[in-house]
């Protein structure tokens, strides 16, 4: 690496947590550029298998090979899922659903409504998933309305997934 890198807390505490037993000024002299990350960060791969991930002159956080490994194919197939033409099927009513009690205050239907929509263009932990869910009147803090709202969320995402896994040809190669 060029420069000195600074550690961030985090990172150092990361270091600390994973890597203790290793020299962190020849490990991060020695790193290597490898792979990348969102938002413009870098990765360098140190010897001893610990990856930093590098924004400017700051090290953010350190990672174990599997852990960069990991974020990096969740980034590939998030990238996947968003070049896929998704063809929006509409849903049967379940009519179950719509004979409610009445003493339900939120709408569970429109709950999973909105979860199902968010896994096409939202985290579902974003500022802005949070926000529309307040604005449609329902509170992301509430633990029953939260676990709804997930449950349904990466359903939706666990088809959009098993729906674009089945588009990619995956001949054998002979």
């Amino acid at each position: 690496m060029q420069m000195k890198k600074q550690m961030t807390r985090h990172a150092w505490d990361r270091w600390l947590e994973r890597f203790d037993e290793f020299d962190l000024d020849a490990e991060l002299a020695a790193a290597i550029p490898w792979g990348g990350q969102k938002h413009g960060d870098e990765s360098w791969l140190a010897p001893c298998g610990a990856v930093f991930i590098v924004s400017g002159s700051n090290v953010r956080t350190v990672l174990t090979r599997t852990q960069a490994l990991a974020n990096m194919q969740q980034f590939v197939r998030g990238a996947i899922l968003d070049d896929l033409p998704i063809a929006v099927v509409p849903r049967p009513v379940d009519e179950s659903v719509e004979m409610e009690p009445a003493e339900e205050e939120f709408s569970e239907a429109r709950l999973k409504q909105i979860a199902t929509e968010h896994a096409l263009k939202h985290s579902w932990k974003s500022k802005h998933a949070k926000a529309e869910l307040r604005e449609a009147g329902f509170d992301p803090a509430d633990p029953k309305q939260r676990e709804i709202y997930r449950d349904a969320y990466f359903a939706e995402r666990r088809r959009l997934i098993g729906t674009a896994t089945s588009k990619i040809n995956c001949s054998p190669i002979r």
